[in-house]
């Protein structure tokens, strides 16, 4: 019955990839007119998200008249790590809840004796690697902090210029997100527009749709990728 439970639940739990301002904020602060690119604009910003990780961002050019400076810049990133720590904490309650109901159906609450249990089963009971896995990663709430820590997502910030979101014209940046299976770029508005997200599930898989959707559907003026991976296949933005 207990290796009925395990595989159960172990089947049904999420896995884990363990691995408000607006638009007055942009003319609060002179413009950066000297800036020649993005990563230079923002030399100055130096922000790191909850696992130590930097914020990266790339050599792309600026829009003439951007309305982008470099205060505004460090700012949004700053607000994009907070967003990514709460997505992060969203991932690991997820992940730990199938920790806890391990603990809960095999350990009658015990983490330890769920652990023990799972330890014994044979290794090709199917669900016995990620349920250790689980409950040792949630076992404590330093190690759930830890893993909290390593779900947040390192921010890359690909380019920024304006956007027309749901009928305005905001700022916008377009941010890289990779894992080991591809890479893609999400448009991301801020000021007004600010929460807006964007990756064109639609264009996966099939080349140019990234980069015609971004300039005829959103009339985006930032510096657009060349290519991005879809399914560990290249393809042109």
């Amino acid at each position: 019955m207990k290796l009925k439970v395990l595989i159960t639940i172990i089947a049904a739990s999420t896995l884990c990839a363990c691995g408000g301002s607006d638009d007055s904020d942009i003319s609060d602060h002179s413009r950066d007119n000297n800036a020649n690119n993005l990563a230079e604009m923002a030399s100055d910003c130096s922000l790191k998200n909850a696992a130590g990780k930097p914020v990266k961002f790339y050599e792309t050019t600026l829009p003439e008249n951007h309305e982008w400076n470099s205060t505004f810049v460090c700012e949004t990133a700053e607000a994009m790590m907070e967003e990514s720590l709460k997505e992060g904490i969203i991932v690991v309650e997820e992940f730990c809840e199938g920790a806890d109901m391990l603990a809960s159906e095999l350990g009658n609450g015990s983490y330890d004796t769920a652990l023990e249990i799972v330890s014994a089963l044979p290794d090709d009971t199917q669900g016995k690697q990620d349920g250790l896995v689980r409950l040792i990663k949630c076992k404590t709430e330093e190690s759930r902090s830890t893993l909290i820590a390593e779900s947040a997502l390192g921010i890359n910030i690909y380019s920024v210029g304006t956007a027309k979101i749901n009928g305005s014209e905001c700022p916008a940046f377009i941010t890289q997100v990779s894992n080991s299976f591809s890479t893609a770029y999400w448009l991301n508005g801020a000021g007004k527009c600010s929460g807006f997200k964007h990756d064109n599930p639609a264009g996966k898989g099939k080349d140019n749709a990234q980069s015609t959707e971004l300039r005829q559907v959103f009339s985006y003026n930032g510096e657009l990728p060349s290519e991005y991976i879809y399914n560990k296949k290249v393809f042109q933005y």
